[in-house]
């Protein structure tokens, strides 16, 4: 079991002979799970964890993430970091140098629009959308401004423009007309889409902190995301090479039917929710889609194991000044 999910509201967990149990809020056993089996945890909502279950996941440097019901990131517990704090000093001082952080901006921001170009072109050749089309002529056009950016706001410009352009080209790959979208829109989202795409943007974020972490990086301090208050800045920069494997996640569950229309609900605040037993198909999707094995340079490797080696290319860069080269996507 490479990734626990604790999605039951009130839940309770405790340990029991190298078991840990998980209790719904009246004290009915729900799941027992070997500790040598887990290896990630993700709390969906709320439970509460005993001193023992938390004595294990920091002696373990188990993971685990918190995020909201409507897939929103709320926090991260590990074990110890790393003891490496002169890489950690460099990635702070850096920080402080504005042509270093506006050359690996670009260079994030460049590999985010190729990605994205490269996946709409592929998901393309089978649907032939003249909206996608032009959405990735649109990114393209736009993508010849990004080297005379003269600052990170500028090429945040870029960004944002090329991120409206591909969500509005991304809508018309969804097929059967159960589900529309044309722009994405969080905290809340507000559309079935948005919530999954929100909630995969989370799952695949706690990835991306977690393998920082074990890089001996601080999450929190980002180039092409600036500091603020309680955002994993640098989570955020490496996620945008990678977003695409949610994209595609989500239009594989929807145009495959497995998720449909009624599997979601309208909250009172009217933010829309996924309901639980179609978040437990969208965990397991996820996690058959993060493990599955890619050429990557000769070698068949899973997407989480490319998410823990461009982790570690960044603390090498960061090391010996070189500016980072986000991942180059070329099979979808």
């Amino acid at each position: 079991m490479a990734l626990l999910v604790i999605d039951r509201q009130g839940a309770s967990v405790g340990l029991s002979k190298n078991r840990l149990t998980i209790t719904d809020k009246d004290g009915n056993l729900i799941a027992e799970v070997p500790k040598m089996r887990i290896k990630r945890v993700l709390v969906v909502g709320r439970a509460v964890f005993s001193q023992q279950v938390l004595d294990f996941f920091f002696a373990g440097s188990v993971p685990v993430c918190f995020m909201s019901v409507s897939g929103k990131f709320k926090g991260f517990l590990c074990g110890s970091m790393s003891k490496n704090v002169f890489l950690r000093m460099r990635q702070y001082m850096l920080y402080n140098d504005a042509s270093y952080r506006l050359a690996t901006s670009k260079e994030i921001v460049r590999q985010k629009i190729y990605n994205g170009c490269r996946f709409l072109s592929k998901c393309n050749r089978y649907h032939k959308k003249e909206r996608a089309f032009l959405a990735v002529k649109k990114m393209r056009s736009i993508l010849y401004s990004l080297e005379s950016c003269g600052s990170i706001e500028e090429v945040m410009g870029i960004e944002g423009a090329c991120a409206a352009a591909y969500f509005e080209g991304l809508g018309c790959i969804f097929e059967g007309g159960a589900f529309s979208f044309s722009r994405r829109t969080a905290n809340p989202p507000q559309d079935p889409v948005n919530v999954m795409l929100s909630l995969g943007y989370t799952l695949l974020l706690s990835d991306i902190v977690s393998a920082l972490y074990s890089a001996g990086l601080d999450p929190y301090v980002g180039y092409f995301h600036s500091l603020d208050y309680g955002r994993v800045s640098m989570a955020c920069d490496l996620q945008e090479e990678f977003r695409f494997i949610i994209d595609r996640l989500v239009i594989k569950i929807v145009n495959n039917r497995q998720i449909k229309p009624s599997c979601f609900e309208r909250a009172e605040d009217g933010s829309v929710l996924l309901l639980l037993d179609a978040r437990k198909i969208f965990y397991n999707a996820y996690e058959k889609d993060i493990n599955k094995k890619h050429d990557h340079g000769g070698r068949q490797v899973s997407f989480r194991e490319i998410i823990r080696k461009q982790a570690e290319a960044i603390s090498g860069c960061i090391m010996d000044g070189s500016v980072y080269k986000p991942y180059k996507h070329t099979a979808v």
